[in-house]
């Protein structure tokens, strides 16, 4: 099996989603094969035209969704809600899946990836080998998010009139739903810290909800962000961008920054809790985050968290940080040296 090289892709942890999605190109035999005419019926059932039309209409009603390890099954079943909701049939991959459904992956109309830097390179292949269309939403975090990405996928099937009354009628609930936490939010700054795509989406529903959005703190930046922040930049102005990984730049960044709150991937949040500054988990399994019931949790959590700062207070007292005052009055990116190409 030939497997498609995408140049374009990000040379950084991404890799590791390539390098697994790989293994499963190269070791598992997809049914039905490509570009064959293919139906899992008996040719002597008496109804099997019917079966087969049956079979095709599904088809052509049915979405594959891919989440790679950083999505939980809440977010999974508010997708799929929405989507239901417009008449798609849903099918969500990689995680999870017996290797007969596997085997059933084609058996779609569209792909589409819940988060472009994990699935991309497993749904080209797919477009490649059997002509499977996909899209790339942005990760749907917040109200804006959410409606792109659902009606995205509706323009593809023709449901846009179903997916508009889905969608105003859920963003409706949510501004009621989130109009006390608003109050008590609004003007606090936050810093977000994380992969690319997910904190610029945070930082619209930061914004929706009346927070100022302090900064963004990228692990890493490719092209596929382009579109987003340029939505960030119409939307919310001019945000302090860095793409850094080092705890060091990170606790100059907060010092300098000074956020009421972070929002940040896990193992990060504990630098910024020795500052005094509470921190909430960009993404944890346990947690929703997705679609508008995500949107609401994540506004409640920020909210609750705000309401109470005492334990970020006390660990700041009682812990020292390694580092000296010096490298506070310095620039976060003093190390940083551009040696050319």
């Amino acid at each position: 099996m030939q497997v498609v090289e995408l140049s374009g892709l990000s040379k950084v942890f991404s890799g590791a989603y390539d390098v697994v999605y790989h293994g499963i190109l190269k070791k598992f035999q997809f049914e039905p094969k490509a570009y064959v005419d293919y139906y899992p019926f008996n040719k002597d059932d008496r109804d099997y035209d019917l079966k087969v039309k049956q079979y095709e209409y599904r088809k052509s009603r049915t979405v594959n969704l891919y989440n790679a390890w950083s999505i939980g099954p809440q977010d999974e079943a508010e997708i799929r809600r929405l989507l239901e909701a417009i008449g798609l049939n849903v099918q969500i991959f990689l995680e999870f899946k017996e290797p007969d459904e596997w085997r059933r992956i084609t058996e779609a109309a569209l792909n589409v990836c819940f988060c472009h830097v994990h699935d991309l390179y497993f749904i080209e292949f797919l477009k490649e080998k059997f002509g499977m269309p996909y899209i790339t939403p942005n990760i749907p975090i917040g109200s804006s998010a959410t409606r792109n990405f659902i009606m995205e996928i509706a323009g593809f099937f023709g449901l846009e009139q179903e997916a508009e009354r889905i969608v105003s009628s859920e963003e409706e609930k949510l501004r009621a739903a989130l109009a006390p936490i608003r109050e008590r939010v609004k003007g606090k700054k936050v810093l977000i810290s994380g992969g690319y795509l997910r904190i610029g989406a945070t930082g619209l529903l930061a914004n929706e909800i009346g927070m100022e959005v302090a900064g963004f703190r990228h692990f890493n930046f490719d092209s596929f962000g382009n579109k987003l922040f340029e939505e960030i930049a119409d939307t919310i102005g001019d945000i302090p961008n860095s793409i850094s990984n080092q705890p060091a730049e990170l606790v100059n960044q907060v010092k300098k920054l000074k956020p009421d709150i972070a929002i940040s991937h896990p193992g990060v949040g504990v630098w910024i809790n020795k500052l005094g500054i509470p921190s909430i988990t960009l993404f944890a399994q346990r947690f929703a985050f997705f679609g508008y019931r995500g949107a609401y949790d994540l506004a409640r959590r920020i909210d609750r968290t705000l309401l109470n700062t005492n334990y970020s207070r006390n660990l700041s007292r009682n812990t020292a940080l390694p580092y000296k005052e010096e490298w506070y009055a310095r620039s976060p990116y003093h190390y940083i040296v551009d040696r050319g190409t």
